[in-house]
């Protein structure tokens, strides 16, 4: 994953890849890490038919600019869509159920196609971490996490750096987490998670 990365942006310098999605609205960008079934793709397909922006679904990676900024790489693979999320997503996307469903490693999937004008176009810094978790019965919530929580979260989510792995590069990633806000969301219904999710932000970017 990394290499396809380091392919698509030659002179960046990427410090980490992670298991996650991204997405953006108004002035925030989301990272949503998380196991396979979390709930991240649903969620973040969702958005997108919302009007958020899309950045990548299941890996990301992130770069390091000249002042030390973290920054997406935007990769517009197509959203896997499993297929305990058609329901939920049927209003969304009427015609999902008709796509073809697709086996990648162990999994079946239809795949997503987010349409250009729903993309990130530029490398934009991530304003916060949220963990989501789909629970049946639950109402939405968003609760802040420590950064130890977090970066736990990360490894059971998966997080890798460029080999040759070094401390710099670890320590890097380890005060972005200390930094950025860090969130747990907790979830049923797709629309009361975006209601938590788009709430306003003190952060000052801009998608596009």
């Amino acid at each position: 994953i990394t290499a396809i990365f380091a392919a698509a942006y030659p002179d960046a310098r990427i410090v980490a890849s992670f298991h996650a999605a991204a997405v953006a609205h108004g002035d925030s960008l989301t990272l949503f890490p998380g196991v396979s079934g979390a709930g991240k793709s649903t969620l973040s397909a969702h958005l997108v038919a919302k009007g958020w922006l899309y950045g990548s679904d299941d890996f990301v990676s992130f770069a390091e600019a000249g002042d030390g900024t973290l920054s997406l790489l935007p990769l517009y693979n197509a959203i896997s869509i499993k297929e305990g999320s058609l329901a939920p997503l049927a209003a969304d996307y009427p015609d999902l159920a008709a796509l073809p469903t697709v086996a990648y490693g162990p999994k079946l999937g239809r795949f997503l196609v987010v349409p250009a004008e729903r993309h990130i176009i530029r490398p934009l810094p991530a304003t916060r971490l949220v963990f989501p978790r789909y629970q049946p019965g639950a109402a939405a919530s968003l609760t802040p996490m420590t950064a130890s929580e977090a970066l736990l979260g990360l490894m059971e989510a998966r997080f890798s750096t460029p080999y040759p792995h070094d401390k710099q590069r670890f320590e890097r990633i380890f005060d972005w987490v200390e930094k950025v806000p860090k969130f747990r969301l907790t979830y049923d219904d797709l629309d009361e998670a975006r209601q938590w999710l788009e709430r306003p932000s003190k952060t000052r970017a801009s998608a596009r």
